[in-house]
């Protein structure tokens, strides 16, 4: 899928050291330097700043509905798109600190029924830093293109059965280990890993190991049918344009059973509270 800044973003995560003392000269060079760049930028997202667990700085830029100028503020939950990766890698390193999988272990392992050449080649930890060498499942090389032609994979609901099979077992096209390549079916695979190893939809074990544990109520899986309160849009600039566009995506269809859903959730399909992630993640 194409990479585009998402305007409307999770914002800034700033990590500031303890030997740091903010005195109020410092506080106030913060807020100058962060309210001028999001000012210069159009920046359009949250940012929160903590120091020795107590947050010094919380503010929200820009508008997270331009259809009716609906303003970001500090509850503004923002689809994060591929960040959803990082909890994918999450699951996987947690299912291997519990003796459950094996890193350097091959996708055969793990996926009896998985047909592609990678089966007995890729091993988890080349999912999981793409260098699989799978053959790439995104073939469009610009948004024009994808306007033109559709997107068939992100378009038409699948099963995550039939994302395996149709998109995931590609040819090798790349030397296992040795290039990296940024490819959504990676991690598309990592899902099916987590799903079989679980025993529990991706959903579920994202909820029961990740977000219920933290406390982050606030956070997860994004649907169609779901009105979700303080949601902001997303939006890309193409290529020489002024305008932006907003992208639409919302994954998974509800056309598809609850048993097929994990498919999207895996590649980018979460809903994050900024708050939460700095104070109970």
């Amino acid at each position: 899928m194409m990479r585009h800044g998402l305007l409307a973003a999770i914002g800034l995560l700033i990590a500031i050291g303890p030997q740091l003392i903010l005195a109020q000269p410092q506080a106030l060079t913060l807020e100058t330097t962060i309210s001028d760049y999001a000012r210069e930028h159009n920046f359009n997202g949250t940012i929160l700043v903590q120091h020795d667990n107590k947050q010094i700085y919380h503010r929200s830029f820009g508008v997270a509905d331009r259809a009716f100028n609906i303003p970001i503020n500090n509850d503004t939950k923002f689809k994060i798109a591929s960040i959803t990766k990082l909890f994918t890698a999450v699951l996987i390193l947690q299912l291997c600190d519990q003796r459950k999988l094996d890193l350097h272990a091959h996708i055969k392992a793990y996926l009896p029924d998985y047909r592609g050449q990678a089966a007995e080649k890729v091993t988890i930890h080349n999912l999981l830093n793409h260098t699989s060498g799978i053959q790439n499942m995104d073939t469009m090389k610009s948004y024009e293109e994808a306007v033109k032609k559709g997107m068939e994979v992100y378009q038409l609901p699948h099963t995550t059965d039939d994302l395996l099979t149709s998109y995931c077992s590609g040819k090798l096209v790349h030397e296992v280990g040795k290039v990296f390549d940024y490819n959504n079916a990676d991690y598309i695979i990592l899902g099916k890993i987590i799903e079989r190893l679980t025993g529990k939809s991706f959903e579920e074990a994202l909820r029961e190991r990740i977000l219920n544990p933290l406390g982050m109520t606030e956070s997860g899986m994004l649907y169609q049918k779901d009105v979700v309160r303080n949601l902001a849009n997303t939006y890309l600039k193409v290529d020489q344009a002024k305008k932006l566009i907003e992208t639409g995506e919302t994954r998974p269809d509800p056309r598809l059973q609850p048993g097929e859903l994990a498919a999207w959730a895996m590649v980018g399909n979460v809903v994050l509270n900024l708050d939460e992630v700095i104070t109970k993640g």
